[in-house]
């Protein structure tokens, strides 16, 4: 019976992350501590633009950070992590999801399925897989480089 229980909620988080994309937002400017660029601590400025391979490393590191305070149940963590317009728009549903899921304890286990590319200027996308105990879903992930910060600016299912 409880494995019936967390699968309906690993469900839920699902059916959430499956929501349409989001429209086109102005920029605004972040109000949250950014993920350190290059190993420098966070908020502190970054006056050297990062190869490729820099990028990508970082945006790699977001997105599984991102997941970790998800799995650590750390709501604010995770929404300090979200580009401003869409934290705004997705806040409610995460704390809702993050509340269910801590409540049975359940732990979504994320591996990288296609590596950070990217997908216009100044914006990466990744794709990552979440298993789960009624199999593994396909996460598309879309990242924002403002102020020399990135933030994530999409992360929800796609099929």
């Amino acid at each position: 019976m409880r494995w019936l229980i967390v699968a309906f909620l690993i469900a839920l988080v699902a059916a959430a992350c499956a929501a349409p994309a989001p429209t086109a937002t102005p920029t605004p400017k972040p109000t949250q501590t950014p993920l350190a660029v290059n190993g420098s601590s966070p908020g502190a400025p970054t006056s050297v633009t990062p190869t490729t391979a820099d990028e990508s490393d970082t945006l790699r590191k977001l997105a599984f950070t991102y997941w970790e305070a998800f799995n650590a149940y750390d709501v604010e963590r995770v929404l300090s992590y979200l580009e401003a317009a869409y934290r705004a728009e997705r806040e409610g549903q995460i704390r809702t999801d993050i509340g269910r899921i801590k409540t049975f304890g359940v732990k979504l286990g994320m591996s990288e399925a296609t590596p950070p590319q990217a997908s216009g200027d100044s914006q990466w996308e990744m794709y990552m897989n979440m298993k789960e105990p009624l199999g593994t879903r396909r996460i598309r992930m879309a990242f924002r480089q403002e102020d020399g910060a990135w933030k994530i600016t999409y992360s929800q299912e796609v099929k």
